[in-house]
């Protein structure tokens, strides 16, 4: 599981108004569906937040999805002509297949490893 946060973007709906933090969230969510591999799973929980459940298991699968979310979305900044570029911050959490955990723990772990990525990031 991956949990995806974008950095700043109160300011970005600040500055530059919410119909463009609207396109800044569709450029994002277009990158990450564009990324991703057919067994994954990607949605917006809400605000400036997503998800990403993969089907390529482990650590190494989900730190690939995040390097190459980076890499596509300095591109894809560039090709749409933002005034801005996109940053985010990641969280990465392994689940085990026969883990029992619920759905709001394994969020709620991953949200904290997100934040743990932020700091590193300010």
């Amino acid at each position: 599981m991956v949990f995806l946060d974008l950095n700043r973007f109160k300011l970005i709906n600040d500055t530059h108004g919410h119909s463009e933090g609207d396109r800044a969230l569709q450029l994002f969510a277009d990158v990450l569906r564009e990324v991703s591999r057919g067994a994954d799973v990607v949605g917006r929980l809400g605000g400036d937040e997503f998800v990403a459940l993969l089907g390529e298991p482990g650590y190494a699968g989900a730190k690939a999805l995040v390097d190459r979310t980076r890499g596509r979305l300095s591109a894809a900044c560039l090709d749409s002509g933002l005034e801005y570029d996109l940053h985010f911050s990641a969280g990465v959490l392994q689940v085990e297949p026969d883990a029992t955990h619920g759905v709001e723990e394994l969020l709620s772990e991953a949200d904290r490893l997100m934040y743990a990525d932020k700091l590193r990031r300010a």
